[in-house]
């Protein structure tokens, strides 16, 4: 049995905005402007740019980066045509490939300064559990019923 992989959509989050305005630069040659992580290391795209969505809701702490990727898949879902009812009956198929500079930068800082500050004895489980590089993917494909392959 062979399994086909399809590119159906694509979502972009950028200190630009979204997919449109991205390519728009991208198609201009113009230089990326840099999400400067120190400037506001506890805020994210998401934050910076005002974006509201109700799907953000779903955690009691959520790393930047995720919630740079529940709005980023809602605009590759949309890019492709692909409705929440669609996933809803057949949600194994569907699947998530995420690509992000640094992952959960943001929360992996505040986990190393509460280690330190606790002298290694002790860390936070909810900073831990959203440290690692697939838990944005992971935290999308919640959001959105995706019960496929995400990485």
């Amino acid at each position: 049995m062979t399994l086909d992989t399809l590119l159906t959509g694509i979502g972009v989050l950028s200190p630009l905005g979204g997919k449109e305005p991205f390519f728009a630069a991208f198609e201009q040659g113009l230089p990326a402007p840099a999400a400067d992580l120190h400037d506001a290391p506890a805020q994210g795209l998401v934050d910076r740019l005002g974006i509201k969505n109700p799907k953000l809701r779903i955690a009691r702490y959520m790393d930047p980066v995720s919630k740079n990727a529940i709005v980023a898949l809602e605009d590759a879902m949309a890019d492709a045509g692909i409705t929440a009812e669609a996933v809803a009956a057949d949600p194994c198929g569907f699947a998530i490939v995420l690509g992000v500079t640094r992952g959960p930068a943001a929360t992996r800082e505040k986990a190393y300064e509460q280690l330190r500050a606790r002298e290694g004895k002790l860390l936070s489980g909810t900073l831990f559990s959203n440290v690692g590089y697939n838990i944005a993917a992971a935290t999308a494909a919640m959001a959105h019923g995706v019960k496929g392959p995400n990485l």
